[in-house]
């Protein structure tokens, strides 16, 4: 199967090197697409420097994030869509080999772990999601990191690509939609895949309540029902997951 991987760009010079090469570094053979929203740095240079046969640069003013990913996946023409964001990369060169092979039994949503980078120093936790259990899942905090979610195109051709007027929990809103609303045919993958950097743009504190906003949205616009406690029970366990992961990583050191 043929595999798309988009990357969202805006002044992304200082990571993007990183996250180019880790696709180019892959054994399996992929588009790379890379969506820039007008950057001002060095962020084109590196992608011309970087350019190979057979990638796009589309390169033009957006709404965020949400619709740069949209455009690219409109682009893509591959079977299977990854989405790299410019300050993430993939942790070894056979990421798309496991994801291409976990696709070939009628799977159509594969999910699998993220290393969360804490700081510049490199230290990091994994975290790699329980089960998904059926429908209630994302009700009791339940879902997948975005960075290591992978979804073949025709899943957004039946269920439509990201909503651009939630700003922040857009990804969690697609999520929702495809896992429970569709109940696309969804598969674990026990493997870490991407490294995720510190900060970014859903961590800042003001993200964080918008999203809150955005994600009780997303559970009306599904027709589902949040408790006053869901958002306590969301972040707190995230919280102690991370947390749990970084312990046992020193344990086991």
């Amino acid at each position: 199967m043929r595999i798309t991987v988009i990357t969202p760009t805006f002044n992304s010079e200082r990571t993007l090197e990183r996250c180019i090469k880790s696709v180019q570094s892959q054994t399996y053979p992929c588009e790379h697409i890379i969506i820039d929203a007008l950057s001002v740095d060095a962020t084109c240079s590196i992608i011309s420097q970087y350019s190979r046969i057979g990638d796009k640069l589309i390169s033009e003013s957006d709404t965020g994030i949400y619709d740069a990913i949209n455009k690219g996946i409109k682009y893509a023409s591959g079977d299977i869509i990854a989405v790299l964001n410019s300050d993430d990369y993939y942790l070894n060169n056979d990421v798309l080999q496991l994801v291409s092979d976990g696709f070939k039994d009628g799977t159509e949503l594969l999910y699998a772990g993220t290393r969360y980078f804490t700081n510049e120093s490199q230290s990091y936790v994994d975290y790699l999601p329980s089960e998904f259990y059926g429908y209630g899942s994302f009700v009791s905090g339940w879902h997948p990191p975005h960075p290591s979610f992978f979804v073949l195109k025709r899943c957004y051709l039946i269920g439509g690509d990201y909503d651009i007027n939630l700003k922040v929990a857009a990804d969690f809103d697609l999520m929702l939609r495809f896992f429970e609303t569709l109940k696309f045919k969804s598969k674990k993958m026990d493997k870490v895949l991407v490294g995720m950097s510190p900060g970014g743009f859903s961590s800042r504190l003001s993200s964080i309540f918008k999203g809150m906003i955005e994600i009780r949205r997303s559970f009306l616009k599904n027709s589902q029902s949040v408790s006053a406690y869901y958002f306590l029970n969301r972040y707190s366990r995230k919280f102690f997951q991370r947390k749990l992961s970084y312990l046992l990583k020193f344990y086991k050191a």
